[in-house]
């Protein structure tokens, strides 16, 4: 009998500790989707850009050529860049990368 009770008892003890790790599992699944990254400046997604075409090979800072990568202000290197390219692979590009336009400000 004795055996008995002490058997129902450690399954009630495992049942709530399980019952525990699953509520702690949960609350940090919960924290991590709350944060949120912030959103990369235009010069950052630019660049990105940039990286993804091979810009660096055609800038004019030394710097880049070196990394392969843009290191700088990617506007010249797109510049450059972006005419020798064909209409498909930057349309594809383009698209992956469009966020929604902001509001004008109300007057």
């Amino acid at each position: 009998m004795n055996d008995k009770q002490d058997r129902l008892r450690l399954q009630e003890k495992i049942r709530r500790t399980q019952h525990k790790m699953v509520d702690v599992a949960e609350s940090i699944v919960d924290r991590l989707a709350a944060e949120t990254l912030p959103a990369p400046s235009r010069a950052a997604e630019r660049r990105q850009v940039a990286n993804l075409l091979g810009a660096a090979q055609f800038c004019a800072r030394r710097a880049c050529r070196r990394a392969h990568c843009c290191l700088g202000e990617p506007t010249e290197c797109l510049r450059i860049c972006l005419p020798l390219l064909d209409a498909g692979p930057l349309a594809d590009i383009l698209q992956r990368r469009k966020r929604p336009r902001r509001a004008a400000p109300a007057q």
